[in-house]
């Protein structure tokens, strides 16, 4: 940042004006307003009173600092989109890199120059110029990727090298590094679906199947028990809302999904219709499908009889819908009375007194 420029932000900061400044430091406002403007610059004698005004040093006002804060990347990153938009995509990128120096040891910066130049490559122009620009720019952000991801020392508070990482094997993966993007993912602390299925990509350029079957077997399960948990609580959001519209129609997708993967535990397929049904005071499809929901718990039963965990899981069906005031209506009924009876004898058989 210019003197000028400088002096302006930290007066402007500590809601200075300028004709305060001027008589602090002994000069005319008119001289102020020159340094600001980058007119004239101010003498050397000068620069200590300033700093002492401006509660600074005179490295600061020179911006001999270390450092530059979050906050001052995100303000130039906004309008740096403006800059490429009105000025074009090499203009904005050359400014970009230029700061980036000033602040070589910036990691925050370094992740958001680097992600700048694919986020604003839309403002650049569809041709060989442009092309090759981009290109320039793109090696040169995945070496500041790299900067960050292979700095050991960096004590990662803010999770910057976990960025870099899964930035940097994205690249690799574009580019068909395929080693190097293996051993990034593989060396990621965490458990993250994202990165496991990135690292499932990896296995699948390999040729290797078994390993990219083995990965996303870790989580398949996971995503649907996830989403089918994210799906009951929307359903309850619009109840709690009124809105059973929609709630049929979220009782409605977890039929579908549930019913696509038998193999999980996680509710029963139709146990969102018969809840939306009973909201609705539609006791004749709530009956319906309750009847298909204690066929279902008798078939889960069936299925892992052999895991008396889930079967007493899968009989606490019984009691819930025997004791839940929701379902009383239906229960007033002999056919459902004596339907859930069914799970009843069914727990009696597997727990004789």
């Amino acid at each position: 940042m210019e003197i000028g420029k400088k002096i302006a932000f930290l007066r402007k900061q500590q809601n200075l004006t300028q004709e305060y400044l001027a008589k602090e430091v002994g000069v005319s406002v008119p001289a102020v307003s020159k340094w600001e403007t980058g007119a004239a610059s101010p003498d050397i004698s000068l620069l200590m009173p300033i700093a002492r005004t401006l509660h600074t040093d005179v490295n600061d006002l020179f911006s001999f600092r270390k450092d530059i804060s979050e906050r001052e990347v995100d303000d130039f990153m906004a309008e740096l989109q403006e800059i490429c938009v009105k000025q074009g995509y090499r203009e904005g990128m050359e400014r970009a890199f230029k700061l980036q120096k000033e602040y070589p040891d910036n990691n925050y910066l370094k992740l958001k120059t680097a992600n700048a130049v694919t986020m604003y490559a839309f403002t650049a122009k569809e041709n060989d110029e442009e092309e090759k620009i981009f290109q320039k720019y793109f090696e040169q952000s995945t070496r500041l990727l790299e900067e960050v991801y292979r700095d050991e020392k960096l004590y990662d508070k803010f999770g910057y090298r976990h960025v870099a990482a899964i930035a940097l094997s994205a690249r690799y993966i574009q580019y068909n590094k395929l080693q190097e993007a293996e051993h990034i993912l593989k060396n990621i602390p965490s458990g993250e679906t994202d990165i496991i299925h990135m690292l499932a990509r990896v296995y699948l350029n390999q040729g290797n199947t078994k390993e990219a079957r083995k990965c996303i077997g870790q989580t398949k399960v996971r995503d649907l028990v996830n989403l089918l948990a994210d799906n009951r609580i929307l359903f309850d959001v619009s109840v709690k809302e009124g809105n059973l519209t929609e709630a049929l129609s979220l009782a409605k997708e977890h039929y579908q999904i549930r019913k696509a993967m038998p193999i999980l535990i996680f509710g029963h397929p139709s146990e969102l219709l018969v809840e939306v049904f009973l909201y609705m005071n539609d006791l004749k499809q709530a009956a319906e499908h309750f009847f298909h929901l204690v066929d279902e718990m008798l078939e889960t039963a069936e299925t892992f009889q052999e895991n008396s965990e889930i079967l007493s899981d899968g009989f606490n069906m019984y009691r819930i819908a025997a004791e839940n005031p929701l379902y009383q209506p239906l229960l007033e009924q002999p056919e459902c009375k004596k339907k859930l009876e069914e799970l009843k004898r069914k727990e009696e058989i597997k727990s004789p007194s």
